[in-house]
């Protein structure tokens, strides 16, 4: 909810049983992901691609709840809300979340052209694996201060993008990833996202 000088309310988007959608609010135009992107990098979807946006988000979500209840339910429990931001100096689309603000999800760009709903839908699901472990290393780390393997400058070489990571990052890619091929291998058997304008990369 968004409330103009003039005194009007502007009401948020409400997706029925999806997280809340954040297209107004401060931290849509700030990097809340990360303190390494510039503090003007950011701003508003224009309102030329909002109900584009909205379309993507409703058919993500459809699907990725007719694809497995269980998957839409841990969506729901580990997702407080989803903030959708422009990217002033790209058009790459891509998502992220932190410890810091666990249940917050960040998605940039969906409005792009390489963010169709299953694009999104990947997106959901990866942040939500992502705050479930966020929220157990607050209650068990992984490591401890004395354990070499986690000393600061310790890097590990992604094998799914060639991105260096420490060794937290990487165990949480390994989550990621593997939760991410167990709903994939579900939307296959049961034949979602086939409407979709992305459907041929699932084949």
């Amino acid at each position: 909810m968004k409330v103009l000088q003039s005194g009007e309310i502007l009401r948020g988007v409400n997706i029925p049983g999806l997280p809340p959608l954040d297209l107004d609010s401060p931290n849509v135009t700030s990097a809340v992901r990360s303190e390494e992107f510039a503090p003007d990098q950011f701003r508003l979807l224009s309102n030329h691609v909002r109900p584009l946006v909205i379309d993507r988000m409703t058919i993500a979500w459809n699907e990725i709840s007719a694809t497995s209840k269980l998957v839409a339910d841990f969506v729901a429990k580990f997702v407080q809300v989803i903030v959708l931001q422009n990217e002033n100096t790209s058009t790459r689309h891509s998502s992220g979340s932190n410890g810091q603000y666990i249940g917050q999800v960040v998605i940039t760009n969906p409005h792009s052209e390489y963010a169709g709903d299953i694009e999104i839908a990947e997106a959901i699901v990866h942040e939500a694996i992502h705050s479930l472990l966020f929220m157990a290393l607050h209650t068990v780390p992984w490591g401890t201060d004395h354990n070499h393997t986690y000393a600061t400058g310790v890097k590990i070489v992604s094998p799914w993008t060639g991105t260096p990571l420490d060794v937290e990052q990487f165990l949480q890619a390994c989550f990621v990833w593997y939760g991410l091929l167990h709903f994939w291998d579900l939307a296959l058997r049961v034949k979602t996202f086939k409407g979709s304008d992305k459907a041929r990369s699932l084949g």
